[in-house]
């Protein structure tokens, strides 16, 4: 605990001053994020180094325009029912070079930060669920593409993959996506657990400032998973599976995602991980277009038989 805390403030002050506005986030955040993964502290750093850091009380997207940052992101269309708080962008970005072949640019990450409808304790959440998102598409982000009638690339953020195919004859753009409401269902219960972690620093901090930063945030909200409410609790009985949360979070960083899907198709049968990803994917979407609560329904239902069939089914394998 004391080497993560002292690893965190020493790399927040090479970057930052301790008169930061946000000193106090950071430090907290970086010793969550090393607890939680001991194993990948020199990524850890060098993401935060090299992370360009937007905070303000301006929605996302006029963040982004106001720093001409590239992004995708246009605005929230939802009416606030699920108010965009934070984005976060790979260092690297593609474009189609001569109508020939994809071209690669690099350059720094970001994290963008609202602090329009966000309280502190949920803009250290949205902070950490971020640079977790940047954590797991550090390795193996993308690979190109090619055939005789398209080329492309495939690019990953944790299990979440896209992949970008363009046709020149047909002057096309085809992309297609998998596994990316379910990435964002993991990815907000590991933020949980490493606000878990940074709780138990409450009463033996010996920094006053960021003591009193924590004693400024609402303690019940830590253990709450905070973001994609209509599906993420349908995924939380499948990561309190240990077999389940080995399975993934021993891949998930090097980015082996055959070998989370294999396994958990190994269990279920052939297609099995893609059905309960597909199932995700289409309750957000009609979720956040407020339709067809019946098929909402339905689709709730099938989720947790396949998560009951898997943890029945590796309850007998380890007994």
């Amino acid at each position: 605990m004391e080497e993560n805390y002292i690893l965190a403030c020493k790399t927040v002050l090479n970057k930052f001053s301790k008169d930061n506005e946000y000193y106090s986030l950071f430090v907290l955040s970086l010793y969550g994020l090393f607890s939680k993964y001991p194993n990948y502290k020199d990524i850890i750093i060098d993401i935060f180094n090299n992370v360009d850091i937007y905070i303000n009380n301006k929605t996302v997207d006029k963040i982004i325009k106001k720093n001409k940052l590239n992004s995708s992101f246009t605005g929230d269309n939802r009416k606030n029912r699920n108010f965009t708080s934070a984005i976060s962008s790979n260092k690297y970005s593609f474009y189609i070079e001569d109508g020939k072949r994809i071209g690669v640019e690099e350059d720094n990450a970001y994290i963008v930060c609202s602090t329009k409808l966000c309280n502190p304790t949920e803009l250290l959440n949205v902070f950490i669920h971020e640079m977790n998102h940047l954590i797991k598409s550090y390795k193996n982000f993308y690979k190109l593409i090619s055939t005789e009638d398209y080329f492309g690339y495939c690019s990953r953020n944790g299990i979440s993959t896209c992949y970008y195919y363009y046709y020149p004859l047909e002057d096309k753009l085809v992309e297609i996506e998998y596994y990316n409401i379910l990435d964002e269902n993991i990815n907000t219960i590991q933020t949980t657990e490493i606000m878990e972690e940074i709780i138990a620093l409450d009463g033996i901090v010996p920094d006053k400032k960021i003591q009193s930063f924590i004693d400024s945030l609402d303690k019940d909200l830590f253990s709450t998973d905070f973001g994609y409410d209509a599906t993420t609790y349908l995924v939380r009985p499948l990561w309190d599976n240990s077999n389940f949360k080995n399975l993934v979070e021993s891949n998930i960083v090097e980015g082996n995602i055959e070998e989370i899907i294999n396994s958990f198709d190994n269990v279920l049968g052939n297609d099995s991980f893609l059905d309960l990803a597909d199932s995700l994917d289409d309750i957000d979407e009609l979720d956040a277009c407020r339709k067809n609560k019946k098929k909402i329904k339905l689709l709730k239902k099938h989720v947790k038989d396949i998560v009951w069939k898997y943890n029945k089914q590796k309850e007998k394998v380890l007994i």
